[in-house]
C-alpha cells in the first residue's frame, strides 16, 4: 500500500520497500529520498501532486492501493475561482486591474482552503506593483509568519509599502542592517510573540557561512507559512550560496512566492535555480539534465550554450506557475530615446588602448610601469577602463589616470543642460565615479554618489544636489531614479539584466517627463561600440564582443597571408 500525504511544504510517499515502486518514485521530477524518516518527498504543489497521481493511480489495483490524505486530495482538486472582475476581499487600498489579476492567479496556485500550499512566480516589471500584490496576499490569507528576502536596498521599500497598503496590526520587522547576532536575536524574539509577523531581511544575511550562522539558524528554527524571494533571479546560479540555502528551506515552507521583473534576463538557463526552490517538480533537481534538455551546447569543449531546444515544452513548464506583467502593457510610461555621442580618443590614449588590445599590456610611466592582463576577458575590461580615462593595475590595484576625453564630453553635456536640470551618470567602474565627480564640480554643479561604497541617493532625490553618479550594480534594484529625465551612460556593464533594470529605474510611472533620454558616451573604434551594439540588440555582450574580436583576427590573418602570397 502506498500512502501519500502533505507535510507543510512537501508531499510524502511511504510504502513497504519494493524496488519497482522505488523506480516509479525516481521517475517523477523533483524526487528526494528522506533517509532519516524513510519516505520520498516532492514539493507540495499542484504540479507535483498531479505527477505523483499520474504515476501511482494506474498502478495494479489502482486507487485501492494508493491511500491519500485530504491535503493531498486538495492539491489534486482544481481551484474554483469567482467570476472575473471579483475584487480582492478586505484590503485597505484598491489595486490596479493587473494587480487584481495577479493576486487571483496566485490564489489559483495556493488554493483557497484553510491550509494553503504551493508556489508561484510573479514576473512583473518594475513599477507594476508586485510588492502590493504580495502584501495583499499576506493580509487576506492571514499568514502568521512570513519571511521576505530581498536586496539590501529594497528592505526599506517593504517598510514604506507596508505603511501604505497593510493593516497596522500586522508587524513588519525590517532586518536589513546591524550585527548578524543582534538581527537573529530580534527575529527569534519577534517570532515568539503570537501576532502576525512579516520579517524582511537581505540575501547577504541568510548565507550559510560561519559569520552569518546565527541568522541562518534562526530562520531554520522558525515555522514560516510563506517565504517570498523578492528579485528571485538572485538565486539563478544553481551552485550559488543563496540558491542552495533557499533550496534547503523549500520543503519546510508551505507557500513560496518569487518576485522579479527579469526572471530570464540572460536566457532560459536562468530558470533552473529559481524553479528548484519554487517547485522542483517542474524542471527537476539536476542542472546537467535540465541543460541537456533545453540547451544546445557547443563552442570550446562543448561548454557554451549556442542555442536552445524544446522551447515549446520549456515555455509551457515555465508558464505553469508564472504570471507575467509587462510595464508597457499596463502602465503609461514615457518614451525612451537613446543618443550616441562619439568620443575621439587622443593620440596618447589611443596608444595605450592599442598596446593593451594587441599586446595585453601597456606602459603607464616610470612610477606605474607595465599594466598587463592574462586573458581576453580581462583585456576587454582593461580596454573599457582606458576609454574612460584610467587603467587599474590588477596586481597593485593602483589607478593610473590617462586621458580625459569622456570626461570632457560629459562636461559638454552638462553645458548643454539647464543649470537646474537633474542628471544621472551611470558608470561601470568605481574609478569612473571619481572622474565624474571632478568634472561635475569643475562645472559648478553639486554631486552625490550611489555605489558599492556610498549611498547618497536620498539627498539627490530630495533635490539637494544636481547630479547623481551611479555605479550600475548599485542602482539596478530598490531605488526610484525618476527625478531625472536625462541619463549619461559613461561606461556600460556587460550584463543585459543589470542594464535593463537600471533603465527601468528611470523609465517608471512616477516619471513626469514624456520622454527619457539616455546619452551613451562611446569611444570611436573601441570596445565601447561593441558593448553598445550588443546591449541594443539584447544579445550576450561577452559572446558578441569575443566573436567580433575573433572575426577581426581572422580578417587580419587572411590579409597577412594575402600580402605574403603577393
Amino acid at each position: 500500500m502506498i500512502k501519500a500525504s502533505v507535510d507543510r511544504g512537501r508531499i510524502t510517499l511511504s510504502f513497504r520497500y519494493d524496488p519497482h515502486l522505488v523506480e516509479k518514485c525516481k521517475s517523477i521530477l523533483g524526487a528526494r529520498w528522506n533517509k532519516a524518516e524513510r519516505f520520498w518527498a516532492y514539493p507540495a504543489t499542484r504540479n507535483a501532486a498531479r505527477a505523483v497521481w499520474s504515476v501511482f493511480a494506474p498502478f495494479p489495483d489502482g486507487p485501492a492501493n494508493f491511500v491519500i490524505s485530504q491535503e493531498f486530495h486538495n492539491l489534486l482538486t482544481d481551484i474554483e475561482l469567482p467570476p472575473d472582475g471579483t475584487p480582492i476581499p478586505n484590503v485597505p487600498t484598491k489595486p490596479w486591474e493587473h494587480q487584481r489579476k495577479a493576486w487571483w492567479y496566485v490564489v489559483s496556485q495556493w488554493g483557497t482552503n484553510g491550509n494553503p500550499c504551493g508556489a508561484a512566480l510573479l514576473g512583473m516589471d518594475m513599477g507594476t506593483g508586485k510588492t502590493k500584490v504580495t502584501i495583499d496576499l499576506i493580509q487576506v490569507y492571514g499568514f502568521k509568519r512570513v519571511l521576505v528576502t530581498c536586496p539590501t536596498k529594497v528592505v526599506k521599500v517593504w517598510g514604506r509599502e507596508a505603511k501604505r497598503h497593510c493593516d497596522p496590526r500586522i508587524r513588519f520587522l525590517l532586518l536589513g542592517k546591524g550585527p548578524i547576532t543582534k538581527r537573529a536575536d530580534r527575529l527569534l524574539t519577534a517570532a515568539g510573540v503570537p501576532t502576525p509577523l512579516v520579517v524582511v531581511t537581505n540575501y547577504e544575511a541568510t548565507r550559510a557561512v560561519s559569520s552569518y550562522r546565527e541568522m541562518h539558524d534562526a530562520i531554520k528554527r522558525t515555522a514560516w507559512d510563506l517565504l517570498v524571494l523578492d528579485e528571485i533571479h538572485r538565486i539563478k546560479a544553481p551552485g550559488g550560496m543563496d540558491s542552495r540555502f533557499f533550496d534547503s528551506l523549500a520543503d519546510m515552507i508551505p507557500c513560496r512566492l518569487g518576485l522579479t521583473g527579469t526572471s530570464l534576463g540572460e536566457g532560459p538557463m536562468d530558470a533552473y535555480g529559481q524553479f528548484r526552490f519554487l517547485d522542483r517538480s517542474i524542471f527537476g533537481t539536476s542542472f546537467v539534465r535540465f541543460r541537456g534538455r533545453y540547451a544546445i551546447m557547443g563552442g570550446f569543449e562543448g561548454k557554451k550554450v549556442v542555442d536552445y531546444q524544446n522551447e515549446g515544452e520549456f515555455a509551457e513548464r515555465f508558464g505553469s506557475i508564472t504570471y507575467e506583467v509587462r510595464a508597457e502593457d499596463v502602465l503609461d510610461l514615457p518614451d525612451e530615446h537613446h543618443v550616441e555621442r562619439e568620443v575621439e580618443l587622443s593620440e596618447a590614449t589611443q596608444k595605450h588602448y592599442s598596446e593593451m588590445d594587441e599586446e595585453f599590456t601597456t606602459w603607464v610611466g616610470e612610477d606605474g610601469g607595465d599594466v598587463s592582463v592574462q586573458n581576453a576577458m580581462s583585456r576587454i575590461g582593461k580596454l573599457q577602463e582606458i576609454t574612460g580615462g584610467f587603467v587599474r593595475d590588477p596586481d597593485t590595484k593602483r589607478v593610473h589616470r590617462l586621458g580625459s576625453e569622456k570626461a570632457e564630453e560629459l562636461g559638454d553635456v552638462l553645458d548643454d543642460l539647464r543649470p537646474d536640470e537633474p542628471l544621472l551618470v551611470c558608470c561601470r567602474f568605481r574609478p569612473d565615479l571619481d572622474i565624474v565627480r571632478e568634472i561635475v564640480e569643475k562645472k559648478g554643479r553639486t554631486y552625490s554618489e550611489l555605489s558599492g561604497k556610498a549611498d547618497q541617493s536620498e539627498g539627490w532625490m530630495d533635490g539637494k544636489t544636481d547630479v547623481l553618479g551611479v555605479q550600475i550594480d548599485a542602482g539596478k534594484e530598490g531605488i526610484d531614479l525618476t527625478r531625472a529625465r536625462y541619463c549619461v551612460i559613461y561606461s556600460m556593464s556587460y550584463s543585459r539584466t543589470a542594464y535593463a533594470q537600471f533603465l527601468r529605474r528611470i523609465r517608471r510611472p512616477r516619471q513626469k517627463s514624456k520622454t527619457v533620454t539616455f546619452i551613451h558616451l562611446v569611444a570611436s573604434g573601441t570596445v565601447d561600440k561593441r558593448v553598445y551594439r550588443a546591449l541594443l540588440r539584447k544579445t550576450s555582450v561577452v559572446e558578441s564582443i569575443l566573436e567580433e574580436v575573433r572575426a577581426e583576427k581572422r580578417r587580419s590573418s587572411r590579409a597577412r597571408r594575402k600580402e605574403e602570397d603577393e
